[in-house]
């Protein structure tokens, strides 16, 4: 991969880790909203973590470019299908795994 490869997945890392921190709040909301100090916590809690979010997000130019990832990163993460140019799917040379048909921006993966 490249160095604006790796980047990209850096921010999106990033991002997860610093998203990872209001799950817990989140999964018990009765809990979280038990109180109106609790939910005032929790809405303070979610602010910052959506501002740290969107600081992280736009730091992806610093080691990501735009063009780059256009055309050389992005072709990887479309999917296996015929809209982007496997219309077989992928298909994996010395192995039985055949006509593999993923749709979407992460390929199936998550």
């Amino acid at each position: 991969g490249t160095e604006d490869e790796r980047w990209f997945y850096r921010v999106h890392i990033g991002i997860e880790s610093i998203g990872a921190q209001v799950l817990r709040q989140m999964h018990d909301v009765e809990e979280t909203m038990a109180t109106l100090e609790s939910s005032q916590e929790f809405l303070v809690l979610l602010q910052k973590v959506l501002v740290d979010i969107r600081d992280t997000l736009l730091r992806m130019r610093e080691g990501c470019d735009p063009e780059r990832y256009w055309n050389y990163v992005r072709i990887f993460l479309g999917g296996y299908t015929a809209d982007t140019g496997l219309p077989d799917g992928l298909n994996i040379r010395g192995t039985e795994i055949k006509e593999i048909k993923f749709g979407g921006g992460s390929a199936a993966q998550s």
